[in-house]
């Protein structure tokens, strides 16, 4: 996870967003559905722990979120710099507009190596987690 610097406010990300749907739903609507379709691509990569599906869904939903605003440069220049380093998807968290980008890789070698990357690339502060994927009751 890598912290932009940019504080976010999701307030103002999901009224922009309303405002744009409400003036362009034939645009906006669509994306808006594309991000619920990841969203059920990335429960169902995590329910087969595919790391690469999971590391696809998070990319393109970071292209949508960018397609609708939401993303900043530094937001997307940190996403293509995690990527770069070898994480297999990273993408913005939160309500965008600033905050953090979160990056999913494979092992600690290469969380270190993306996690260097951020660093270098600006990211005021950067941490990792584990995570563990166990069966949930629904």
């Amino acid at each position: 996870i890598a912290d932009s610097g940019v504080h976010g406010s999701t307030r103002e990300a999901v009224g922009g967003l309303r405002r744009r749907y409400e003036n362009d739903p034939d645009n906006i609507g669509p994306r808006i559905n594309r991000l619920g379709t990841l969203t059920q691509n990335a429960i169902t990569a995590l329910d087969q722990a595919d790391a690469p599906a999971l590391g696809a869904a998070m990319n393109e939903a970071h292209t949508v979120l960018a397609e609708l605003s939401l993303s900043l440069p530094v937001l997307d220049d940190l996403a293509e710099t995690a990527r770069a380093a070898g994480a297999l998807g990273a993408k913005l968290t939160g309500g965008g507009l600033g905050g953090c980008v979160i990056a999913l890789v494979t092992g600690e070698p290469a969380a270190r190596r993306v996690r260097a990357a951020l660093e270098r690339a600006g990211a005021p502060a950067t941490w990792n987690y584990r995570m563990r994927i166990s069966e949930v009751d629904e």
